[in-house]
């Protein structure tokens, strides 16, 4: 004879005995009962735990709301013939008596599996949006969301989908359902619509101006494109998506996550960008400067003279050796200016020995506000 360790799962019996309205029992232990059993080697191996069932009797639970398991053999033959012998049984069921509770929680559908290439799950439609579940109150409180796991692997079309729902705890395990009651039996039947995509450029753009004295230096908008889904007649024409923010006033830089909703949906309805940590909206940034204000001292040879005549010389009309010229833009482009960060020119055509009056063109490359054409005054000479 040969012996062999089995184990069964233990089914609760007579659970109304310690279950009524406000009250409810969850195991504590138990759940699972080990036994050793005998028999020749030619039967014993090709035993399982379908051949038994265990069973815990609650109406017999003792003071510390224990009870030992019951285990039988199940098998026809194994009965009639007495060829397997249970010799050892040192299993106990240990429960928790608790008040019970009903909560309600929203059906929330998720997706499984990725969609047919070009084609986006816009939108889940299931029969019932809550489902409400009574319990321990420990088990009740331990739910984090109820989910409807749809299949979309391959889907390019709308389709229908049947989905049991399953029930998550706060670590994000799959919590077993029993001991725990649901006003929805079965499954919940689940719209699914499933539109096209196409990858549409984004444009950006500011309107209105900053306070006075404060200037934009610089803007950045990402992504520069985003993926949209739709109708196939929405997106043949969306070419494009326009994104504007007002900057009116403001005296300080300016970072905003600006939604495509609105404007997509004023194009059509159907039109939606496709959900991604990347595109949760266009990432913007408007720096915004106090404007300060500089001189910087132009030399006189600095200044390209326009049609000058080969027989003068040219000179500054002034005691002074430089002309000052007022710079304003932002401090980090202020801080570092020069002269030579300007380009400055003036015509001088038609104008003979003596002294002149002429208007300085002043420009740089760099983001600053100059004065508009200064005068200077220029003495030209002939030239020895």
């Amino acid at each position: 004879m040969t012996t062999r360790e089995i184990t069964i799962p233990v089914e609760p019996i007579n659970t109304n005995a310690v279950t009524d309205e406000n009250y409810m029992f969850e195991p504590v232990s138990g759940e699972q009962a080990t036994i050793t059993v005998r028999a020749r080697s030619s039967v014993i191996y090709n035993l399982t735990a379908s051949d038994f069932k265990a069973t815990a009797d609650l109406s017999l639970l003792s003071i510390t709301d224990a009870v030992f398991v019951e285990v039988e053999q199940t098998r026809e033959s194994i009965q009639r013939d007495g060829v397997v012998e249970i010799i050892e049984n040192n299993n106990t069921y240990k429960i928790q008596i608790e008040p019970s509770e009903t909560k309600t929680f929203t059906l929330t559908p998720v997706k499984v599996g990725e969609e047919a290439e070009g084609y986006y799950v816009s939108a889940y439609q299931p029969t019932a949006n809550r489902i409400q579940i009574t319990g321990a109150t420990s088990r009740i409180n331990n739910i984090k969301e109820v989910v409807l796991e749809v299949d979309v692997d391959g889907a390019s079309s709308d389709f229908t989908s049947q989905v049991t729902p399953k029930i998550y705890d706060f670590n994000g395990d799959l919590m077993d359902t029993e001991n725990l009651q649901m006003d929805i039996e079965g499954e919940v039947s689940v719209n699914v619509t499933v539109l096209p995509t196409k990858m549409v450029k984004v444009n950006f753009t500011t309107t209105g101006v900053p306070a006075e004295g404060y200037e934009v230096t610089n803007v950045e908008a990402l992504p520069e494109e985003v993926l949209v889904a739709g109708t196939e007649e929405a997106l043949e024409d969306l070419t494009e998506i326009n994104m504007s923010l007002d900057i009116s006033g403001a005296k300080e830089t300016i970072v905003q996550n600006l939604s495509y909703d609105e404007v997509l949906s004023a194009i059509d309805e159907s039109l939606q960008v496709v959900a991604s940590d990347d595109t949760v909206g266009l990432a913007v940034t408007v720096t915004i400067e106090e404007e300060e204000h500089t001189t910087v001292a132009l030399a006189f040879d600095q200044i390209q003279l326009n049609n000058a005549d080969t027989e003068y010389d040219y000179e500054l009309a002034s005691d002074l050796t430089t002309i000052p010229i007022d710079v304003t833009g932002a401090a980090s482009v202020i801080n570092d200016f020069k002269a030579a960060d300007l380009d400055v020119s003036t015509d001088v055509a038609g104008l003979g020995v003596g002294t002149h009056t002429v208007f300085l063109n002043i420009t740089s490359p760099k983001a600053v506000t100059l004065p508009r054409a200064p005068a200077i005054n220029i003495r030209i000479l002939e030239r020895n």
